[in-house]
């Protein structure tokens, strides 16, 4: 009976990796980013285990993806970043992470409280919580274009 749940996860994960690749061709012959793709790759991969009824587990703990996962991300962005091009763009990165993040968390927050009928303050909170960004995403997005370090 074990075995066949390690055969089951081994094929799985193959499956998985081979639906990686096949994306990374797809994604590298247009221009459709390659983050995107891969989750739908992985949406697709959860309702595949789900209709095929598997033991699977599909959880990561938030201690694996914060005190390892995400470190790693942002030390290689740090490493890698132009510290002069940084210096001449403090202001400019400055501005847009602080009053660009208060008015998108205001405009969503007056948006959802205007359009559906949201409190204030639970509208202005949802706000914050949806307009924070990923710094990972936001460094594979800044990968996908191209645009400098």
């Amino acid at each position: 009976m074990e075995q066949l749940a390690i055969l089951e996860i081994v094929s799985f994960l193959g499956l998985f990796l081979m639906g990686i690749s096949i994306v990374q061709m797809f994604s590298h012959k247009t221009s459709f980013p390659f983050t995107v793709a891969l989750l739908i790759l992985g949406a697709f991969a959860r309702l595949a285990s789900i209709y095929v009824q598997t033991d699977i587990p599909f959880t990561l703990s938030h201690t694996f993806v914060y005190y390892l996962l995400l470190p790693i991300l942002l030390y290689e962005a740090a490493f890698h970043i132009n510290i002069h091009q940084f210096r001449l763009q403090f202001k400019t990165i400055s501005f847009i992470s602080s009053f660009g993040l208060l008015l998108s968390v205001f405009v969503i927050g007056i948006g959802l409280a205007v359009l559906i009928g949201l409190p204030l303050p639970v509208a202005v909170l949802f706000g914050a919580l949806i307009s924070a960004t990923d710094p990972s995403a936001v460094l594979a997005l800044f990968n996908t274009l191209g645009a400098p370090r």
